[in-house]
């Protein structure tokens, strides 16, 4: 710091230490001080907090809007505006944190002792305890933003009253007044930058005459300069961004910047336009607003009006730039997205009330005969869907304000039917809400007492009920009506989550048991039943093969690939475990072994047949297995299959570990029939267990014969060239046909289309339960938009004719599931020839299109059908 700025540091921090502001600091803390330059030429001292904000929790208590404030004040012919005098220091910073405010300087370290500049939840605290004390006054005729407070009255002798009992309050809450910057009883005052008037509001005129002697931007930054400080006005100007469009572009990041003749051009054109704007008349929310829309390939317009008896007076105008090239080319979409941005930007003035639109409303009438609409079109649809407006048409030689595009003739001939919008949902509702038992009475006592039902309001013969700031229109009892707000709720709103769904409804309807229709909406909706995770225990709980009785009884089987083939052609290996004693045997198979092959192998039971041993050493693996202790028994396998371990070089050196008895040996029988039982209870105790520990995180399976399924995705190969992040997280729904095992293992047959290539028998817990959406028979339509054009086949269900007459009856997918199309065998040919030939290979070998429970030819690492043929085997041999 210079020398000027020292000598001026001391006086501030002597001027704070006696008014009792900063004190001396041992704080751990320290924020730098700097100067900044005030407009009389004084310096005025700012320390730096922005180490300290980092670290700072933020208070998120919101700061007034503007325009809110300024809209207050509507139809008022008296003011008066009264400043704080410094208002922060009037709050005392807490103890226990006023250390954390301290500053350094040359002569030391200071703390505050009431609140500063700079900290970061100032601005939120100093406002919060205006709010607080004006809270009696606050929007019926007083507004504060932070220090600044505004009176606003509609006669001088209301504004005395008002006036004395704002000074009363603030006297109470011993806060001093700023005498140099007050004004009272004006019928003009300048607020937050604005000129508020009995007739209006227009912006302050030493801003705009700050712009009229703006000087021609040299770069980018200072023409952003400029774009900053006229944009803040820009309400105020008709078709702001289409007029300073060519200066916007200018900068952008890929444009050079060259200024020409337009851009001056449009440069002085902008001034003009700012400094003769119109005076804006403050919104009086008793009278009914009027929304004017207009779009150009370069920009939006739009203005919101009022009639108070002479005529429509502007209240704000709002324009936008295009947002893309592909939006600024459609004439729709521009129209369309026009609308939408106007009822958005204005919706603290039109959401909850009924208004009028000027527009192409045959745009509007083209868009809503359209079936297929683009994502964006039907989510800009839905957003204006929310407000009750009265759709208007104005010619563009009588819209001075908002001139209307010419249509193209082409589009004329796409109109079916016209409507205007919302009338015929407002009639259907008018008529039901008559008819209805329950809101029908209570609409006609409204009418004729509208204080009749305290809850309750009437409005052009719809009824709405009264939750706190909100109305909820009461929706009669008629499904077409309900289903269609369920589906703006959920299905044309992303498909949220019952919770935000129900949120949804909960701000804009009412009836009875809606929470309940909500759940069942959305757990019946087809998309959302195979595209989304379910968040539940797997289903079929851990239930494992009942402990034999002994060795012998059963055995179970499993095939194992070893990767490599022998010398005599063998790659495969069965594996044969005795299910009580555990008791393994290993036969080698060549990689393709036929089904009479393996049963024959099977039916020999413990005949092994081995390869050569330089590739597969199986008497090696069957040894060590079959002398290892089992967990669940606790014996070895061959101590429990024969009775007594298998002897190994070093049992001779432990006498008492010899063998005992043995077969033939007297007591053998009763040793080893304790051994059994021995065996028998710790399987049991380990198996309990385990089913225990498993089933936490399973679900009982409450499947059955010809119910509807989806099949997990991820049991099917992927589609060629198709993300798996595209498809669906479940197939189907298609109906189980037999339940496979017995109640120790239920898998289930599934009636998978036969094109689909792969094995038709599946566990519970890649299923989950189709819900079929007969509750909502007035849904739309839930068919995906096709992406190629085409919609995919699901199934060939039969046929009939022969030769070029012959036709097929299909089955679409996610079309329901009683739709069917026939279609001819040509033509379905050259589009789906697999699901033809998959068919017809079908027909070929004497199946219907249920699956057939056929043994041959199947794979080597199915055991359940590999134990029903060698039963069938056994049976035939007999």
């Amino acid at each position: 710091m210079g020398q000027g700025e020292l000598e001026e540091l001391r006086r501030q921090i002597d001027d704070m230490i006696d008014r009792g502001w900063i004190r001396p600091s041992e704080s751990e803390f320290g924020a730098p001080v700097l100067f900044v330059l005030k407009k009389g030429g004084k310096l005025r001292m700012c320390i730096d907090y922005r180490g300290l904000n980092r670290i700072t929790r933020k208070n998120a208590y919101p700061l007034p809007h503007i325009d809110d404030l300024l809209d207050a004040a509507g139809g008022c012919k008296v003011f008066s505006k009264i400043d704080l005098k410094s208002g922060y220091h009037q709050i005392e910073v807490d103890p226990s944190d006023q250390h954390k405010t301290a500053f350094k300087t040359r002569d030391g370290l200071y703390e505050f002792i009431v609140m500063p500049f700079g900290l970061t939840n100032a601005p939120a605290t100093f406002q919060s305890l205006m709010d607080k004390v004006l809270r009696h006054q606050l929007n019926r005729f007083v507004v504060v933003y932070l220090d600044d407070i505004l009176i606003f009255s509609k006669s001088m002798e209301e504004h005395v009253k008002h006036l004395e009992e704002v000074l009363q309050v603030l006297k109470d809450a011993q806060l001093h007044l700023n005498l140099e910057k007050y004004e009272f009883g004006r019928d003009n005052i300048i607020y937050l930058g604005h000129q508020l008037s009995v007739t209006g509001l227009e912006p302050k005129a030493t801003k705009v005459e700050v712009i009229r002697n703006w000087p021609q931007p040299a770069n980018v930054r200072e023409l952003r300069s400029f774009l900053g400080l006229a944009s803040y006005y820009q309400k105020f100007v008709p078709k702001f961004s289409v007029i300073a469009h060519p200066l916007s572009r200018l900068t952008s990041k890929n444009v050079a910047y060259a200024w020409c003749e337009k851009c001056e051009t449009v440069f002085q054109a902008l001034k003009e336009a700012l400094v003769s704007h119109p005076v804006l008349r403050i919104a009086d929310p008793n009278l009914t607003f009027v929304v004017t829309t207009d779009a150009s390939q370069f920009g939006i317009g739009a203005v919101l009006q009022q009639d108070d008896g002479d005529g429509l007076c502007p209240l704000e105008y709002y324009s936008k730039r295009m947002p893309s090239h592909k939006v600024a080319t459609s004439t729709y979409a521009r129209k369309l997205y026009a609308l939408r941005e106007a009822l958005t930007h204005w919706k603290q003035y039109l959401l909850g009330r009924h208004f009028k639109v000027y527009s192409d409303h045959q745009t509007l009438r083209w868009i809503k005969t359209q079936i297929d609409l683009s994502p964006t079109l039907t989510r800009w649809l839905h957003d204006i869907d929310v407000f009750d407006f009265e759709l208007k048409h104005k010619k563009g030689c009588y819209n001075r304000v908002a001139d209307a595009l010419s249509r193209h003739p082409e589009y004329l001939t796409c109109l079916v039917d016209s409507y205007d919008l919302y009338r015929k949902l407002k009639e259907d509702l008018i008529e039901h809400i008559a008819k209805d038992p329950d809101l029908g009475p209570i609409l006609e006592q409204l009418k004729a007492d509208p204080n009749s039902q305290p809850d309750f309001h009437e409005c052009d013969g719809l009824v709405f009920r009264r939750y706190g700031k909100f109305d909820r229109l009461c929706v009669p009892n008629h499904a077409p009506l309900r289903t269609h707000f369920l589906d703006l709720a959920h299905g044309r709103s992303g498909h949220f989550v019952f919770e935000k769904t129900y949120g949804s409804l909960l701000q804009q309807f009412n009836w009875p048991g809606m929470k309940g229709s909500a759940q069942k909406f959305i757990a019946e909706y087809q998309v959302c039943q195979r595209t989304k995770v379910h968040r539940h225990k797997p289903y079929g709980l851990l239930r494992p093969l009942p402990i034999p009785d002994g060795p012998g009884e059963s055995v179970s089987i499993d095939f194992t690939d070893m990767g490599k083939v022998s010398t005599a052609g063998n790659s495969q290996v069965m594996v044969i475990v005795d299910c009580f004693s555990k008791f393994m045997n290993l036969i080698p198979l060549p990689p393709h072994a036929p089904a009479e092959l393996v049963i024959e192998e099977f039916h020999q039971q413990y005949i092994l047949q081995y390869g050569p041993p330089k590739t597969l050493d199986l008497h090696k693996v069957k040894g060590l297995y079959n002398n290892s202790i089992h967990s669940a028994a606790g014996v070895t396998p061959n101590q429990l299959q024969y009775g007594w371990p298998m002897r190994n070089p070093l049992s001779y050196l432990f006498s008492e570990r010899s063998p005992g008895l043995m077969p033939d040996m007297p007591g053998y029988n009763a040793k080893y029939a304790r051994l059994l039982k021995a065996v028998t209870a710790a399987m049991n105790k380990c198996q309990h267990a385990m089913i225990k520990h498993a089933n936490k995180m399973r679900r009982e399976e409450k499947f059955k014969v010809g119910d509807y399924v989806w099949v997990k995705m991820s049991e099917f190969s992927d589609e060629e060239g198709v993300s798996r992040k595209l498809l669906p997280l479940y197939y189907g729904p298609w109906q189980i046909l037999k339940v496979i095992g017995d109640d120790f293992g239920p898998s289930y047959v599934i009636d998978v289309p036969p094109h689909l290539r792969t094995y038709p028998v599946f566990h519970a817990s890649k299923l989950f339960p189709h819900i079929d959406d007969e509750t909502f028979p007035f849904r739309d339509p839930m068919i995906p938009r096709p992406i190629d054009g085409g919609h995919e086949i699901d199934r060939t269900v039969s046929h009939e004719g022969r030769g070029r007459n012959k036709q097929y009856k299909v089955h679409f997918l996610y079309h329901p599931l009683n739709e069917f199309f026939w279609i001819d065998r040509k033509e379905l040919l050259n589009s789906a020839p697999r699901v033809v030939n998959a068919y017809e290979r079908q027909i070929a070998d004497g199946q219907t299109a249920k699956f057939a429970a056929k043994l041959t030819p199947f794979g080597l690492n199915n055991t359940l059908l590999l134990i029903y043929a060698y039963d069938a085997f056994c049976t035939d041999s007999d």
